[in-house]
């Protein structure tokens, strides 16, 4: 049985230009972002799944005594998350280039794909391990 992609079309896929910069302070390695925007039916309707699975956890955990504090604070914790992915306009999707450090050449770790774009993106080198920052390159556009 395979998972079926969420309905509604996908949301585009935007590249944006970033410096890389190491922990060491070596820098000049050149990559590129790749983000989405997606809609806002989109945000809305994984929004409404985490407040969903916050509302199951409350009222599971309710009738419990003491266990109901964590259900309380599940609830909470899942509200908060499901305001920030509404408010989530510029989605991080994947992120690639040259580490400064080792030259090595590839795709860097940023996330599962709904981590806000916020710069400076932390990362680290696949090949070498060192800590990575990448920066916006001065003159790219602004994403949004």
């Amino acid at each position: 049985m395979t998972a079926s992609p969420p309905p509604g079309p996908a949301p585009e896929t935007l590249t944006l230009p970033v410096r890389i910069r190491s922990q060491d302070g070596r820098g000049g390695g050149l990559g590129e972002v790749q983000f989405a925007q997606p809609s806002l039916g989109r945000r809305l309707r994984k929004a409404g799944a985490l407040l969903f699975a916050g509302l199951v956890a409350l009222v599971i955990f309710l009738p419990v005594p003491l266990m109901h504090l964590v259900g309380v604070l599940i609830f909470l914790l899942m509200t908060g998350l499901a305001v920030r992915r509404l408010r989530s306009r510029d989605v991080l999707r994947s992120a690639s280039g040259r580490c400064p450090a080792c030259g090595a050449e590839g795709s860097y770790y940023v996330g599962f794909g709904g981590q806000r774009l916020v710069f400076p993106i932390a990362t680290s080198c696949p090949a070498c391990h060192i800590g990575l920052e990448l920066e916006r390159r001065p003159g790219a556009l602004e994403p949004g």
